[in-house]
């Protein structure tokens, strides 16, 4: 065996206290004998040593200066993994990948042992993805446009890179009143080229997807409108609760009651969109409520018949756009339909309802909708001859009153409903 070459005693003694000061704190084992073990030069080392101790500082800048000064005089593993590591620090993630994969192949010093150094890169190699930003160029085909990245905008579409964290993002491009919308989703270190234009969006170049990723080459895509133009929706709702206040003819007693309405109620709605700046959306709605109870809450008295309820509603609904949910709000009215089951006269009058909610981008053309509405309605009949003619004797006297109503319920003369409901909905849109 050839002679080992020993390090003067001060720099075995730095070597020692590094592996507390180094960017890479490790436990100094002993190290296997290795052809590829080298020892550092004394300045070699100290520039490293220098640089480390910027890097505890927090002057990664400088580290970075030091380091590549240090690997200058020769390449060491160790080196060149915590000049990768300080270029994580500064945001230069290509540059840290770079010198990750030359601390693999670089000389290797003893302490740290080779494996131990192994462990941080792939430990380090493994942040990469989830904590570097992807890069995307856009190009603007449409002069004039302006352009949304997510929720921020507008802005400049002059071939700049900009910054974007790994994951899914919606850029949309916009020219009086027209839209153009691409969804990516990119890894860390993703470069992404994207040139927009009303009539498609194209991706010109798509790599760096991270690690692990592929890219699948130059694609078309066909525009799709951030929000659409017309939307045709069907939902299921659940009650949650109801009351409701009955007067009757002559003294028109007030008789409070619980609408004890079933606990399904049925939304069928066609919405036009008239305004794009604001996404405002326009339509009819038809609302059903197959069985409306009323009871005393008094006694518990269930008041009979029980009926049904119809809504024709006039309906102003506003989108609010963020990526694949759509928050929206929505207004509607019209006139209301009370059908006692026993088929007597219907009672008629107006329903107004408030309501919001949240819309999820299912696919292009379908989108899933959960929503809560505040209903107000009321239904009157005006028919002194119909039924058995409730009189006022019948109506005063408290108790005696609410005892008559339930006699006759709905059958009553001239009656007067006055009453509110809340329902939570689950339903879907067919978007075009």
């Amino acid at each position: 065996m050839g002679p080992v070459r020993t390090l003067p005693a001060g720099v075995v003694r730095r070597v020692a206290t590094s592996s507390l000061l180094a960017v890479v704190v490790l436990v100094a084992l002993p190290a296997a004998a290795d052809e590829d073990i080298v020892q550092p030069e004394k300045l070699q080392f100290e520039l490293y040593q220098k640089g480390s101790d910027a890097y505890r500082d927090g002057d990664y800048k400088k580290a970075i200066e030091l380091f590549e000064a240090s690997l200058a005089m020769g390449p060491l593993n160790l080196t060149y993994l915590n000049l990768g590591r300080a270029y994580f620090k500064v945001g230069q993630c290509d540059k840290a990948s770079e010198a990750y994969g030359k601390a693999r192949t670089a000389p290797k010093i003893a302490n740290p042992t080779p494996m131990q150094v192994l462990q941080k890169i792939e430990e380090y190699v493994a942040e990469l993805p989830t904590s570097c930003p992807a890069y995307l160029t856009l190009r603007c085909a449409t002069e004039g446009m302006e352009v949304f990245v997510d929720a921020q905008g507008p802005l400049p579409c002059d071939g700049k890179p900009i910054a974007l964290l790994p994951g899914e993002h919606v850029i949309r491009g916009e020219k009086g009143g027209q839209k153009v919308e691409e969804r990516i989703t990119v890894g860390g270190m993703a470069r992404v080229d994207l040139e927009l234009k009303l009539e498609a969006a194209v991706v010109v170049g798509e790599g760096g997807k991270g690690e692990g990723d592929k890219g699948e080459g130059d694609k078309v895509v066909e525009p799709v409108s951030s929000t659409p133009g017309m939307m045709f929706g069907a939902a299921v709702g659940l009650v949650l609760g109801g009351s409701a206040d009955v007067e009757l003819e002559g003294g028109f007693t007030t008789l409070p009651t619980q609408d004890d309405t079933s606990k399904l109620a049925f939304d069928v709605v066609a919405a036009f969109k008239i305004s794009d700046g604001l996404n405002l959306y326009v339509g009819p709605a038809v609302g059903f409520v197959p069985k409306v109870v009323l009871t005393d809450p008094n006694n518990k008295q269930v008041f009979e018949p029980t009926a049904s309820q119809f809504d024709l509603d006039a309906m102003a609904m506003m989108l609010f756009p963020f990526g694949d949910f759509v928050p929206f709000a929505e207004v509607r009215g019209g006139p209301s339909f009370v059908s006692p089951d026993d088929g007597t006269k219907n009672l008629t009058g107006f329903n107004f309802a408030l309501g919001g909610g949240l819309r999820w981008r299912f696919s292009s053309s379908i989108s899933l909708v959960a929503g809560v509405a505040l209903h107000v309605h009321t239904a009157s009949r005006d028919d002194s001859g119909g039924g058995s003619g409730a009189t006022t004797d019948n109506v005063t006297g408290g108790q005696g009153g609410g005892a008559e109503f339930g006699q006759e319920g709905l059958t009553a003369g001239n009656i007067k409903l006055s009453g509110n409901r809340t329902t939570f909905s689950l339903g879907a849109s067919f978007d075009l």
